[in-house]
């Protein structure tokens, strides 16, 4: 393994500024536009662009670790036993979708290919229950020149099984909305059905009375797709996103949070700038929500890591990884960040994987 550190106040360039065109419609990019600085947890982000020049006292060096077995994007990812669970996604620029699931060990430092999910999917939100990962709504498919259908149906893999079964499906399709789990309740907000239009339905599960089914709650104050869900403290957190397939200009700020006692929605500090592709490299660490990577308006694939903190209902910068990417897999393991596959921003898949010296 190859150790690489990025350092404050060193531009991170070497690529050209690129026009968006949306990534599921396979048109291919001119090239990458970077991050310009370093942010550290010490800097506050006060600034409409999504990084900010920062001097820091410290650094975070970044480990190259074994690649993902297949390059993908737009896949999706949990750590359960201090292990990272990768499924799905898109695996080249003509957007090919796969069932094909692989674990890292980031102890042994090696992949091993897990059962495959029962369909291919991608866009699908999940959550962790015990030692079970359920999967709800997504994408099912190729995109090529058909877009690929949403679809209403729940899936739930054993870890230790490694056993596939269902769950109840949602009422209506959607792919790229989020889920969260917040007591023996799951939440699924935001998405899309349909080319057509964003949505804002929110529908609630109640682990303890399966056979009901999903229940509306509350919509989503501004519906939007591509969005990050998480739930810290007894509350969601609807995490920026993108309205329709607009990922030049669509990209939003929004920080929308959901009080499950209360049933309402308000507004939380927006992000440092619009950021969507976030969904499986949003996650919770020591009590703060951290958002790695991505895409914002105008700049096809991020490095930066940021990271919210509801005390202070601020975001802070913490680092850089090594290259940018949009959609990829990060999570927390055992005090460190592990960023693994994503679209570097010229529609292919990538399989490079990092893990930091450090988290927040």
């Amino acid at each position: 393994m190859s150790t690489l550190e990025v350092r404050a106040g060193l531009p991170h360039t070497g690529h050209t500024r690129a026009l968006i065109e949306p990534l599921e419609s396979r048109r291919l990019l001119s090239g990458i536009s970077s991050p310009l600085g370093l942010m550290l947890e010490s800097t506050p982000l006060i600034s409409s662009e999504p990084l900010v020049h920062a001097r820091a006292a410290k650094s975070i060096s970044w480990t190259e670790a074994a690649p993902s077995p297949i390059p993908r994007f737009e896949a999706a990812g949990e750590v359960v036993g201090g292990k990272l669970y990768v499924f799905g996604g898109f695996v080249d620029a003509d957007v090919h979708a796969t069932a094909r699931s692989d674990v890292f060990n980031p102890r042994k430092n090696t992949w091993t290919q897990i059962a495959d999910m029962p369909e291919p999917l991608t866009h699908t939100g999940h959550v962790i229950i015990g030692h079970k990962i359920w999967f709800v709504g997504g994408f099912v498919g190729d995109e090529g020149d058909v877009i690929s259908p949403s679809t209403t149906h729940t899936w739930i893999y054993d870890t230790k099984k490694n056993t596939w079964a269902s769950g109840p499906d949602l009422p209506a399709a959607r792919g790229a909305g989020a889920l969260t789990k917040v007591g023996n309740r799951l939440d699924f907000f935001g998405g899309l059905e349909t080319r057509a239009a964003d949505q804002a339905e929110h529908w609630v599960l109640n682990l303890h009375k399966l056979s009901a089914g999903w229940a509306s709650a509350a919509p989503l104050p501004t519906a939007v797709n591509h969005l990050a869900g998480v739930a810290l403290s007894g509350k969601i957190y609807a995490i920026g996103g993108q309205h329709l397939w607009d990922e030049d200009s669509g990209n939003v700020d929004l920080v929308q949070v959901y009080n499950p006692r209360t049933g309402t929605w308000t507004q939380a500090t927006p992000l440092p700038a619009p950021r969507g592709h976030v969904a499986d490299s949003t996650f919770i660490s020591n009590g703060k929500i951290v958002v790695a990577g991505g895409a914002t308006n105008g700049i096809p694939a991020l490095s930066d890591v940021i990271v919210y903190r509801p005390s202070t209902d601020s975001w802070t910068g913490l680092s850089f990884f090594p290259a940018g990417r949009r959609a990829p897999v990060a999570r927390a393991i055992g005090g460190k960040i592990i960023v693994t596959t994503g679209d570097p921003g010229d529609v292919s898949a990538t399989d490079q994987t990092w893990i930091s010296s450090r988290a927040v």
